[in-house]
């Protein structure tokens, strides 16, 4: 193997090195961004069954507001 094939192909190994390195970082990514969605639709749910507590317990009392 002369220099210049050897030059080559480090060449091409840093390039594959750089993919992976992309790659790796775009799933982080991918992971971080499906890591919010799923806490953000956790804390919707959350909120949702709280304003229903709310909303039966306001109903409670109106209930009982018009029987006594």
């Amino acid at each position: 193997m002369n220099v210049g094939e050897k030059e080559e192909e480090e060449e091409e190994e840093e390039e594959e090195e750089e993919e992976e390195e992309e790659v790796g970082e775009k799933k982080k990514k991918e992971k971080e961004e499906k890591e919010e969605m799923s806490r953000r639709k956790e804390e919707e749910e959350e909120e949702e069954k709280e304003e229903k507590e709310e909303d039966k317990e306001e109903a409670m009392r109106r209930i009982y507001n018009k029987l006594c």
